[in-house]
């Protein structure tokens, strides 16, 4: 089972909830039914993706030398490919359960985790950050379509969100692309900043209060403060592997920061849920990462 966890990622498997959580009480939908059946849906692609993703990138961790379950024999490769393509046939029927509106968009974003996840290298250097970003921005997204339907969304969740928290994940995802071959301190800096500058959005389209600012910046030094001593370094692979584990491990602070960012009081209390949910996640990576 351990193993199967590594595989799925399943140490992240909260912020994927959290995101949908949050999409959910911003647009103030009252939960029901259908909206565990999305939730699952939501989770499965998920799981399914991070299979996937190290089925198609096996030849290169065994290269690498990193010990995950397909590389030191405790998951066949075949076996996990058949895994995967059940979750995301599982996610699609579940999709289904949850409504008239989610079923075609749920097949959207299975062919963004699957594109995502399969296409060469090249282009997936250039492709792969926004291809996560839109994977992340549908997940905040999805109980809202399930119960609304995409016309509803920005009416209801609005634009910001999504795009601040896709903004988030775009900038993180490129400094994972230098876990191969490390990256020069400054430049692994400047990812990071942009990163945390991804709330800015927020701003643009709403007037948050002084607590959304001073929630802002606590995020902001939990994200550079590590960094800063490093900037004159070069980061090797393994020092911009643990700059991006950890920023991933702070993802649900942004979601948090949109909810401090609503104008409605009642949500602005969902908000610390974020710590929360980033000691849970920082505990399962420490238990089931590779």
């Amino acid at each position: 089972m351990k193993a199967w966890l590594e595989l799925m990622r399943a140490a992240l498997g909260p912020t994927v909830v959290w995101d949908f959580v949050v999409g959910v009480l911003l647009a103030g939908i009252s939960w029901h039914d259908g909206l565990w059946w999305a939730m699952a849906s939501l989770v499965l692609i998920y799981f399914a993706g991070m299979i996937l993703n190290d089925w198609r990138d096996r030849a290169l961790d065994a290269e690498v030398g990193r010990l995950r379950p397909l590389i030191d024999g405790r998951i066949p490769p075949t076996t996990a490919l058949a895994v995967a393509m059940m979750m995301f046939g599982g996610a699609y029927v579940c999709a289904l359960r949850s409504g008239p509106f989610l079923g075609d968009f749920s097949l959207w974003l299975i062919a963004i985790v699957v594109v995502y996840d399969l296409i060469g290298a090249d282009l997936r250097k250039h492709l792969g950050p926004a291809l996560l970003a839109a994977a992340r921005a549908f997940s905040i997204s999805y109980g809202v379509i399930a119960t609304l339907g995409a016309e509803e969304l920005r009416a209801t969740l609005g634009i910001a969100t999504p795009l601040a928290y896709a903004l988030y994940f775009l900038f993180l995802s490129r400094l994972a692309q230098r876990e191969e071959h490390g990256v020069r301190g400054l430049n692994g800096l400047a990812f990071l900043v942009m990163a945390a500058a991804s709330p800015a959005l927020l701003t643009q389209f709403q007037s948050p209060s002084w607590i959304f600012y001073v929630g802002w910046l606590a995020v902001a030094a939990l994200l550079l403060v590590p960094a800063w001593p490093h900037r004159h370094n070069f980061w090797d692979p393994k020092q911009v592997q643990i700059m991006v584990r950890r920023s991933l491990s702070l993802a649900p602070l942004i979601p948090g920061l949109c909810l401090l960012a609503s104008s409605d009081s009642q949500t602005q209390m969902y908000a610390p849920i974020a710590l929360l949910v980033c000691v849970l996640v920082g505990r399962l990576v420490r238990s089931y990462s590779t």
